[in-house]
């Protein structure tokens, strides 16, 4: 039988384990490429919640048996990640709509609302869309503060984190060739490095956006003659 102290201690590191579950599903090599210091901060404050937690269990119901200690360590933290993993699947599903959308509308020619919708409905979603759009800017980049960038590396997921792209291209002239042609347009455009974009050099019409911001953008700029293949996109 174990000392409380020592059960509490495996029980912090229960409530620590289910941030491993986590990590499996992440991409390793995306962890170098866009690793940010101040989200990594925010997601060692998790661990440590959770540590915080698993003892807090362990300790209230008085546990000196070091497996049952570390059973119960894991309870608790394992809630918190379970609903916060159900809350970015709901996400996730939000950007798998909006791409479906995206391409039903490159399929139609125009847009529209997706399959079961009517006439009038899908009307409605185009002028309500087009009402968005003129009020959109041409691009727009906007700089995220310490505060949500930690607030990522806490919680998983950041609301202005969408991003409207113009092009893709092998090498970075050509992507400047094609930024340069918007920008004499009158947009802000911004070419993404393609370390950070799968390999590819992306042309950026806004970048750190919610959702609702780039999809006006991107509406504006295909009303305004810009490719049809522009889209929105969340990383």
């Amino acid at each position: 039988m174990a000392t409380q102290r020592e059960a509490i201690f495996w029980g912090a590191i229960a409530g620590a384990g289910t941030l491993l579950a986590e990590a499996l599903t992440l991409d390793p090599a995306s962890l170098f490429v866009d690793f940010d210091p101040i989200a990594f901060l925010g997601y060692c404050a998790k661990a440590l919640i959770l540590m915080a937690l698993g003892a807090i269990v362990v300790k209230v119901n008085q546990e000196t048996n070091i497996q049952k200690a570390f059973q119960l360590g894991v309870m608790a933290p394992a809630i918190i990640i379970g609903l916060q993993s159900g809350a970015n699947l709901n996400k996730a599903n939000s950007q798998l709509d909006v791409a479906r959308e995206q391409i039903q509308e490159l399929q139609a020619g125009r847009p529209q609302r997706g399959g079961g919708i009517s006439f009038e409905e899908q009307s409605q979603g185009f002028f309500i869309r087009q009402a968005h759009a003129a009020d959109a800017p041409r691009g727009r980049h906007n700089n995220v503060s310490a505060v949500s960038r930690f607030l990522k590396g806490l919680k998983g997921s950041n609301n202005k984190s969408w991003f409207v792209v113009a092009g893709s291209h092998r090498s970075r002239g050509s992507a400047e060739r094609q930024a340069s042609k918007y920008r004499k347009k009158g947009w802000a455009v911004k070419v993404g490095s393609k370390i950070s974009w799968d390999g590819s050099y992306v042309v950026l019409l806004g970048s750190n956006l919610t959702k609702t911001q780039a999809l006006a953008i991107r509406n504006r700029a295909i009303r305004e003659g810009l490719p049809r293949s522009t889209y929105v996109w969340k990383k």
